[in-house]
């Protein structure tokens, strides 16, 4: 899949808080294009929780392709699992 499409870190917001293991607000933004079509795709990974507990992560895909997007989608939450 990732064969597929050519993606960068865009941005990372990084929450800033006074206990050393909350990750809650860690913002990680891809962007990229799938490299058929060269149509744009978007990436955002959201995480909240404590680092030694599971986190919960969100994982949002905005891609024109839908078929691909939601393939990517699967893939991401599978791998992050």
């Amino acid at each position: 899949m990732l064969s597929n499409a050519n993606f960068s870190l865009v941005s990372v917001d990084m929450p800033i808080s006074a206990k050393h293991d909350d990750v809650s607000g860690l913002c990680l933004r891809f962007s990229g294009e799938i490299l058929s079509n060269s149509m744009p795709c978007l990436i955002t990974i959201t995480a909240e929780g404590k680092c030694p507990e599971p986190l919960n992560v969100l994982v949002k895909v905005n891609c024109e392709e839908t078929v691909f997007g939601l393939n990517l989608l699967n893939r991401i939450v599978n791998f992050l699992s």
